[in-house]
This record gives C-alpha cells, structure tokens and sequence, in this order.
C-alpha cells in the first residue's frame, strides 16, 4: 500500500497463521520494513497476538511463525523501537516472554531513550 506495508505485515497483524505461512513459503520477507520501519514482527507484537509453539491447537501463533522463520528481534522502526518495546507497550506479555530470550540485553532505549520497561509501565502493563 502507499505506506509500503505488505501482505506479510496486514496476515501478522490480524494473526493469519495459514496466510502468513503461505506467504513466508512463497518468498515473503520476514523483515520488510513499511515507511515508517516496522517489519511485521512489531505488527504482531502490537496486534497482542499472544504465542503458543507451533504444534498447540490455539489460532495465535504469528508472533512464533515469524520468529521460526528468522525475523529480526532487534529491528528498530523510525523511533528505534524493537519488537519488544512495541509488545510491552500493548500488553502482549506471552510476545515479551517469546522475545526476552532472543534478546542479547532488554535495556535498549528507543529515540527518547525509554527501554521496553519504560514503555511497559507507562502503558500500564505491570506483568513485565
């Protein structure tokens, strides 16, 4: 679309598991960036689509499915947000576990110098 944001990011967003995966299998970029730099990795993390391994029966694995397929945890959008701070930021605390680990430190501050902590609080979001 005009915000250069791909099939990949809308199935992330809305949790389209099956889309996703057709996609992914048919070449899709896992780390396509729109204009303002999110992959569709941070729109999963900020639909709060939580995860489950990929062999549970639950509909929301999208965060996982693009994970598997080696999206970026460390990409940063035009404000130097992670998928993580985008998760903490919108409650999603079953993304900000499936993250955590991937992490190399959870102290990065965005442009304004917040961590996903400070993004976490400020939200409301206290489980994190």
């Amino acid at each position: 679309d005009q915000e250069r944001r791909t099939p990949l990011h809308a199935a992330a967003y809305i949790g389209d598991v099956a889309i996703l995966e057709l996609l992914i299998l048919s070449g899709a970029n896992v780390n396509a960036k729109d204009t303002v730099w999110l992959t569709p990795l941070h729109r999963a993390a900020a639909s709060r689509h939580e995860v489950a391994p990929l062999s549970a029966p639950t509909p929301q694995k999208a965060l996982h499915l693009l994970l598997k397929h080696s999206a970026d945890v460390n990409a940063r959008d035009k404000h130097w947000q992670t998928p993580l701070h985008v998760a903490a930021a919108n409650r999603a605390t079953k993304c900000v576990e499936a993250l955590v680990p991937l992490l190399s430190t959870v102290n990065v501050a965005d442009r304004t110098g917040r961590t996903a902590l400070h993004h976490a609080v400020h939200s409301g979001h206290l489980e994190v």
